[in-house]
């Protein structure tokens, strides 16, 4: 009886887990020099049945100058309708992502799928830094 509720135990234990799973964001790193293009790659782990994600994206403009959005998935429905650009928010240096997968329960990826990538042109001096990162102070709405 006791091997039985100790495996029971740690099946549930696995299917809490697998349940409160969740998703890992990341942007790659990179080191570049003053006029060139980097491209910055947004992947994803964990991303299971996901309905929704949004999103505001910022970095330091006086280092980097957005570009374009470009690698977008298109297996998962990954479109230019899923960005506003700096350009469409007339304001501080920030993107947004913004999709919606409602059918069948969401959307499921392999662990380290790109959804789409950034690229950038280096205008800042030799030794500057900026990180490309989340801003969840404020998402803007267009």
């Amino acid at each position: 009886m006791r091997i039985f509720i100790t495996l029971a135990s740690a099946i549930m234990l696995l299917a809490i887990t697998k349940i409160n799973a969740q998703p890992t964001f990341t942007f790659s790193s990179h080191t570049a020099q003053p006029g060139e293009t980097v491209t910055v790659d947004f992947t994803v782990d964990d991303f299971e049945a996901i309905i929704s994600v949004q999103f505001a994206i910022k970095w330091n403009s006086s280092v980097l100058e957005f570009q374009q959005f470009t690698n977008l998935n298109t297996d998962a429905q990954i479109s230019m309708n899923s960005f506003s650009t700096p350009a469409d928010l007339g304001g501080p240096p920030r993107a947004r992502f913004n999709e919606l997968w409602p059918e069948f329960g969401g959307i499921s990826l392999p662990n380290g799928t790109r959804l789409f990538s950034i690229q950038f042109l280096v205008i800042g001096p030799e030794c500057s830094e900026s990180s490309v990162r989340f801003d969840g102070d404020d998402i803007p709405v267009p």
